[in-house]
């Protein structure tokens, strides 16, 4: 598995690719978010296919939100996810950075999982109009 810095039609072309999440029209939406912000894209290919990604960006220089990513079903189960989260937290912490903030939701048990096993702590429930809240976690580097 490789690990790498990644372009934002790459994350598209990952994103549009799970079903469980809603689709993304065009790179504008990632713009629309990260445009006037330093982001992170990372990456995962396993035997040169696209695996998973995950993007993040600077709140300031001490923070770091960690936003969008996945893993294309094919490829769970691999520790795909486990290899972008260790490599997005080596970056935070090269970058000076002492906290990681990710928000999830309980219709995503994989990562929930993930992120308590990783050392990510509850911090906030975020309620959502759809009914479907966002739990907020927090690891301090």
């Amino acid at each position: 598995m490789i690990i790498r810095d990644g372009m934002l039609d790459e994350a598209l072309l990952i994103h549009n690719n799970l079903a469980e999440l809603n689709s993304i029209h065009s790179i504008a939406y990632y713009l629309n978010r990260i445009a006037s912000r330093q982001y992170k894209l990372l990456v995962a290919e396993v035997s040169g296919k696209i695996a998973g990604y995950k993007l993040g960006y600077w709140e300031d220089n001490q923070n770091f939100y960690s936003w969008l990513g996945g893993v294309l079903p094919e490829y769970r189960r691999f520790g795909v996810a486990q290899q972008l989260l260790e490599t997005q937290e080596a970056y935070v912490r090269a970058g000076g950075g002492h906290r990681i903030c990710v928000k999830s939701m309980n219709k995503y048990p994989g990562m929930l999982i993930l992120l308590i096993k990783n050392g990510y702590c509850i911090t906030n429930v975020v309620p959502s109009s759809s009914g479907e809240n966002k739990i907020e976690f927090t690891k301090s580097l």
